[in-house]
Order: C-alpha cells, then sequence, then structure tokens
C-alpha cells in the first residue's frame, strides 16, 4: 500500500509516483494488481487510478465519508477505509462507523494501529468478518502471534475491569480530539505524540 499523506502538491507528487511506476512497466493494468493506493484526501485522487484498490485512510469518520462521496463523484470507487483503531471504543463513532458500512455495503475496514492484544481482539470482534480487510501494525511478527492465539481459542475473552476502562477512557478521548478538530484545532502534534507512544 502506498500511503500517501497530504503533504505536498497532488499533481506532482502522484506525478511522479506514475512516472516512477511507468519506468518500470508502462502496462498499468499490471500495476492494478500489485498496488494499493491509500489516499488522506480527495485532492489526490485521479482519473488513472481508476481500476486500482483505493483506501482512504483518515483519523476521522467525517472525512471519510466526504471522500467517499468525492471519489464518486469523480466516477471513482472506494474499496475500503482505514480508521483509527479508537473509533470502536466509542459508542457514538462505532455506531456511525456501523452506519457507514450499511450504506456501502461494499465498503471493507483496515484499522490502524494496531499493536497490542487486546486491541486487536476488541477490533476484530467489533465487526462481521466480510467487513474486515484488514490491521496495521508497527509489528507484523507480533501480530501473527495475535491472530495464532486468536485461531486457538474457543470462546471470546472478556475483557478486565482495567481493559473496560481503558477502552471507556480513549474512546471519550478520541471524541474529545474530533471535537478539537472539528472545530478548527489542529491536532497533528497530539496525534503524532500518541504515534510515538505506540498508542495509535
Amino acid at each position: 500500500m502506498l500511503d500517501i499523506k497530504p503533504n505536498y502538491d497532488p499533481k506532482r507528487m502522484i506525478g511522479k509516483i506514475l512516472i516512477a511506476l511507468q519506468e518500470v512497466e508502462e502496462d498499468l493494468e499490471i500495476w492494478k494488481e500489485l498496488i494499493i493506493f491509500g489516499i488522506w484526501s480527495p485532492t489526490y485522487y485521479f482519473e488513472f487510478m481508476d481500476g486500482f484498490e483505493i483506501i482512504n485512510i483518515s483519523f476521522d469518520l467525517d472525512n471519510s465519508i466526504k471522500f467517499i462521496d468525492s471519489v464518486k463523484s469523480q466516477g471513482g470507487k472506494v474499496t475500503a477505509i482505514s480508521i483509527v483503531h479508537f473509533v470502536v471504543n466509542n459508542a457514538y463513532t462505532k455506531k456511525k462507523l456501523d452506519q457507514l458500512l450499511i450504506e456501502n455495503t461494499d465498503l471493507k475496514v483496515w484499522f490502524w494501529t494496531v499493536n497490542d492484544y487486546t486491541t486487536y481482539l476488541r477490533c476484530k470482534n467489533s465487526l462481521p468478518i466480510n467487513k474486515l480487510n484488514g490491521f496495521i501494525t508497527d509489528n507484523p511478527f507480533k501480530f501473527k502471534e495475535f491472530i495464532n492465539k486468536s485461531l486457538a481459542l474457543k470462546l471470546i475473552p472478556k475483557e478486565s475491569c482495567l481493559q473496560k476502562l481503558y477502552s471507556f477512557t480513549t474512546g471519550w478521548f478520541y471524541l474529545g480530539l474530533l471535537n478539537l478538530h472539528h472545530k478548527g484545532y489542529r491536532i497533528t502534534r497530539a496525534v503524532q505524540f500518541l504515534q510515538s507512544l505506540g498508542i495509535m
């Protein structure tokens, strides 16, 4: 997956990616089987991407909804969203995610960044298996252990009081960050700090 962050001029950045791909293989049809475009902003979507797998990466479901509508209006299709895992920790944002999936029946979900077993189980069990497309993690080898461990389970383990408290607290913290974001505050540094701690 190419994680295309909205930091540079869209035409220049996507143009350079297109040139780099065609220097190796001119036929874009071949690349459509190999490349996933992970895009944060709809300004980075271009017509040549039609046929590629398009994933919207977002911190905010409202941005994902706008992204999907924008790409649809240009004749494209978003195959999945990659959303921060805190979305399942808050009843309001989880309900919004469920509604988005009802309205877009072909849409799949990736969760980021999932680095611990409890978060993996919570995300895995929050959606029907046909809606869950994958997880983004900082440690793929450890994550493989999570998968093997969960496959060996006969029953879904109950979360401890501490785990429930963590889920509740992070869910409301996430909602607070979203409210600041919607009011126009820049939350980039807060998100980067949480990412540096491995929480997000």
